[in-house]
């Protein structure tokens, strides 16, 4: 080879190596932000949800009317779920007195 002409080195972009490359440099520090990320949240959790709690009472405690028209709100899904099931139901026996007249016709054939 000439020593006067350089040899170039020629890179390919390759993804696995650069994040292969980017978890052996940064691995550790990834795993340590994501326990104490993960150990803050189970610690956090229950505070924030007593203090969400706490400010839906004062708002509730401040305007009745919507305290009233939760608890409407909820007597209205109760009884939609109650209409539903019963209605279900129904269907269920009708099918059930359905599939029993079927019987009784196909076992009277001669």
């Amino acid at each position: 080879m000439d020593p006067l002409v350089e040899e170039q080195e020629t890179t390919t972009f390759n993804p696995i190596t650069l994040t292969l490359g980017f978890l052996s440099s940064y691995g550790w520090y990834i795993v340590g932000a994501s326990a104490l990320i993960m150990y803050a949240t189970t610690k956090l959790r229950p505070r924030l949800d007593k203090w969400r709690e706490s400010q839906e009472d004062a708002r509730y405690h401040k305007d009745s009317d919507l305290g009233a028209a939760r608890r409407r709100a909820e007597q209205e899904a109760r009884e939609k779920q109650q209409r539903a099931l019963e209605e279900a139901s129904r269907r269920a026996a009708e099918e059930k007195t359905l599939v029993v007249i079927c019987i009784r016709f196909y076992t009277t054939l001669p």
